[in-house]
C-alpha cells in the first residue's frame, strides 16, 4: 500500500483542544485526518459536520453552473446575421424616441 503525507495549517490553539479531545479518544491527529479521507472517498463527500462555512456560497455557484449548462443547450433561436446588435440598438432608439 503505498502512502502519502498531508498536512494542514490549524491555529495553534485549535490543535491543542483537538489533540485533547482526540487523544481521550485513543486517536491521533494522523488517525482523525485518515479517517476524514478514507470517508470523504468512501462516501464522494465531504461530512455536513465539516463543511465550510461557506459551504452555502459554493452551493449558489454550483446551481447557478447548472444553470448555465442547461441554458447552454437549449435550441438555438434563429437570427438574421446581417443585422447587428448596433442596428437593433438603432431601430429600438428610434421606435421609442423618434
Amino acid at each position: 500500500m503505498e502512502t502519502v503525507l498531508a498536512g494542514a495549517r490549524v491555529k495553534e490553539s485549535v490543535l491543542r483542544s483537538a489533540k485533547r479531545v482526540l487523544q481521550a479518544e485513543g486517536m491521533s491527529v494522523s488517525l482523525a485526518i485518515q479517517n476524514l479521507m478514507t470517508v470523504t472517498a468512501a462516501t464522494g463527500s465531504v461530512p455536513e459536520c465539516i463543511k465550510l462555512p461557506d459551504a452555502a456560497r459554493l452551493k449558489r455557484r454550483s446551481q447557478l453552473d447548472a444553470l448555465m449548462r442547461r441554458l447552454e443547450t437549449r435550441p438555438h433561436i434563429p437570427w438574421d446575421e446581417s443585422i447587428s446588435d448596433r442596428d437593433v440598438l438603432d431601430e429600438e432608439r428610434m421606435r421609442r424616441f423618434g
